[in-house]
């Protein structure tokens, strides 16, 4: 049996059996993954989230330090965690890639190169996409992706252009 008529025939030979028992049971429904990012000081993260992206933020204790935090926009979410964690300076690569319609790429890029948290310039993919790779306080790498559009000069950008 070839791979191609296995898969399209739902052949369980395919897995081991480990993976053939879905966990939660046969009618679990995984609906969606909320990344953690484990960071320092939790305020300082919810105050950048909410500076520079626009997060609403809900932070737990009430009192005192906080010690975890949900953040929201626009249905996307992040946790963010209070744990010792050392400060990445090496790009790593990305941590997060957050796809934003109608962002004007080029004021975050402006807004970022005055905290030196730009780790890749904003720069054109094809003639479609744009994405700048930014660094938040705790040296998480986060891509912003957004496609551009011709009648929003904020976003155009041409291919090879990265400013």
């Amino acid at each position: 049996m070839s791979f191609r008529s296995a898969i399209t025939r739902h052949a369980p030979s395919l897995q081991p059996d480990y993976v053939q028992r879905p966990v939660g049971g046969p009618d679990a429904v995984f609906r969606f993954s909320v990344p953690v990012l484990r960071v320092r000081d939790v305020a300082a993260t919810v105050a950048w989230y909410r500076n520079h992206l626009g997060f609403h933020a809900e932070t737990f204790p009430e009192r005192g330090a906080n010690e975890f935090a949900i953040l929201e926009r626009d249905g996307v979410q992040l946790l963010a965690r209070r744990t010792a964690r050392p400060t990445r300076e090496a790009h790593t690569g990305w941590d997060l890639y957050i796809w934003v319609d109608g962002a004007d790429l080029r004021r975050l890029e402006a807004a970022m190169k005055l905290t030196g948290g730009i780790v890749r310039p904003l720069s054109a993919l094809g003639e479609t996409i744009a994405e700048i790779e930014i660094r938040d306080p705790d040296g998480y790498v986060l891509c912003i992706g957004g496609p551009t559009d011709a009648n929003r000069s904020s976003c155009v950008l041409r291919e090879g252009d990265s400013r």
